[in-house]
């Protein structure tokens, strides 16, 4: 008998004897050979046989234990919670069935009952269960419960057993938030943004699961502090490029358009020569000094995208369009706006910004079968789309028709 075998059958021995006084010698064979048949490969043989077993011998909590094992194993999470929570209900004290039947719920995605689970194993075996991992999800479950006092002691465990650690963070910042505690809520997450010793793109990535959590009415309650947030974060990383990726998105959602364009040039400085984060920060750029009102600066970091990259469609169709609300360079406009629709003959934004144009250039009629074409993929869903396509049938003279697209367009305005 090799070693790994021999130690799972005393290890099955152990088990039988904790949950029996007394075994019989056949129960204790079919056991012993069921394992070994498992740990030589022939898994069908060894289930087939304690399900034969259990058929005769039904409180055998061992045998449920192995038999609810090996069917999670196989995919079969049904059957197998089935067996280790009967084993556990004939065995209350045994250590092992309680961590196999609080494995497979972490598994199965029902954190809620794997908790009650760990929190036992927790207090009654501290050297093997107190670790971050389990803690926070002690806590996860008591946040859940809206336990929020108890969750935040359990955070706090698991961040004395590893500071920084970013589920745990992430729980015991939620607590802060929902106790309406906001100092401490941003001291806390201050205290991440600044510590140079975490990885950056772990914080990064965990300042993402953050906000990405939270309504729009949270960044504009909260935008200085969280400003704030992201210039610690900056500080403590200056050159990486995930942090300054995480600002930009920041200050996107803050609309803070002059942020946004400090923020491009300084991703620009960071590496000069990637043509990606080049044509992503110009369009940037653009896009805030004409929100800005500054048509002048926006038209010239456009040139500077399309000197890269004569084809970048983000940057085409914006410029083209923004060049159609200043009606200036139409026919300009118009030719970068062709190569959008060219390129992407089924994007209702594209389609809007050629057919709005040749409306300017007074070429309705060639206009609205563009409109039509963008009503079929997606335009019925923009207000601005809509209310184009209505003044286009206008100058056409079809009135009725425009007076139905104005009231989709007023009707779909009012619900955004």
């Amino acid at each position: 008998m090799n070693k790994v075998l021999a130690l799972a059958v005393s290890l099955l021995l152990c088990i039988c004897a904790s949950g029996q006084d007394i075994l019989q010698p056949a129960v204790d064979g079919v056991l012993v050979d069921a394992v070994k048949d498992h740990e030589q490969g022939d898994r069908q043989t060894a289930i087939k046989k304690l399900t034969a077993l259990l058929e005769t011998a039904p409180d055998n909590d061992a045998a449920h234990y192995y038999l609810g094992a090996w069917l999670f194993a196989e995919g079969q999470a049904d059957e197998a919670e089935s067996h280790l929570l009967r084993a556990v209900q004939l065995d209350t004290t045994n250590q092992w069935y309680q961590d196999a039947l609080a494995l497979l719920y972490m598994q199965i995605g029902r954190e809620d009952r794997a908790a009650p689970l760990y929190e036992k194993l927790v207090r009654k075996y501290p050297s093997q269960y107190h670790n971050s991992y389990i803690l926070t999800i002690l806590g996860d479950s008591h946040a859940a419960r809206n336990r929020l006092d108890e969750a935040a002691g359990w955070y706090d465990q698991a961040l004395e057993m590893e500071p920084g650690y970013p589920p745990a963070l992430l729980g015991k910042a939620d607590v802060l938030r929902r106790q309406r505690d906001m100092p401490g809520y941003f001291r806390l997450l201050d205290s991440v943004a600044a510590d140079q010793e975490l990885v950056p793109e772990a914080k990064c990535s965990y300042f993402n699961a953050l906000f990405g959590s939270y309504p729009p009415q949270f960044f504009e309650n909260f935008g200085p502090e969280i400003s704030g947030l992201m210039q610690s974060l900056l500080r403590a990383h200056p050159d990486n490029s995930a942090a300054h990726t995480l600002n930009l998105q920041v200050q996107i959602t803050l609309s803070d358009w002059p942020a946004v364009i400090r923020e491009c040039q300084d991703i620009i400085a960071l590496d000069p020569h990637d043509t990606t984060a080049l044509l992503q920060s110009y369009s940037l750029i653009g896009d805030s000094y004409y929100t800005m009102g500054d048509a002048r600066n926006a038209f010239k970091a456009y040139d500077k995208a399309l000197k890269i990259q004569p084809d970048y469609l983000p940057v085409l169709n914006n410029y083209a369009y923004y060049l159609s609300q200043e009606v200036k360079n139409l026919r300009k406009a118009l030719k970068m706006s062709k190569k959008t629709v060219e390129a992407e003959p089924d994007n209702a934004t594209y389609l809007d910004t050629y057919g709005w144009i040749l409306h300017l250039l007074g070429r309705s009629k060639e206009a609205k079968p563009v409109f039509k074409h963008a009503m079929i993929y997606g335009g019925r869903e923009s207000a601005v789309v809509l209310a184009h396509y209505a003044q286009v049938l206008h100058a056409l003279g079809e009135e009725d028709v425009a007076t139905y697209y104005e009231g989709l367009a007023r009707n779909l305005s009012g619900k955004q």
